[in-house]
């Protein structure tokens, strides 16, 4: 069991996950809402919190090979700060809104 999930089950680290679609935020496509109780999150953090990979490697893997947008501009940098309303893109076309 990981850090994260043990303080999520003592509600240390709460975090609220939904998602939904709605063709205004992100034309059509899914949009995943991730709320956060407090900001910035680093990115490697992020896609490890919302599922995308399973370890700080993979993260990085990601990050460096361009396959990640952040407000439209392609991100390389995994330790980069995200604040709230900051979207993320992935290359298969999944988005994120921090809210």
């Amino acid at each position: 069991m990981s850090i994260i999930s043990c303080l999520r089950k003592l509600s240390l680290y709460p975090v609220k996950k939904t998602s939904y679609s709605n063709s205004r935020l992100c034309s059509g496509t899914r949009m995943n809402i991730i709320q956060i109780d407090s900001y910035p999150i680093k990115l490697g953090q992020l896609l490890k919190l919302a599922n995308v990979v399973q370890d700080g490697f993979e993260a990085k893997a990601l990050v460096q090979n361009g396959s990640i947008q952040i407000n439209g501009r392609v991100e390389t940098r995994r330790g980069r700060k995200l604040f709230k309303n900051d979207q993320l893109e992935l290359e298969d076309g999944t988005s994120y809104l921090l809210a």
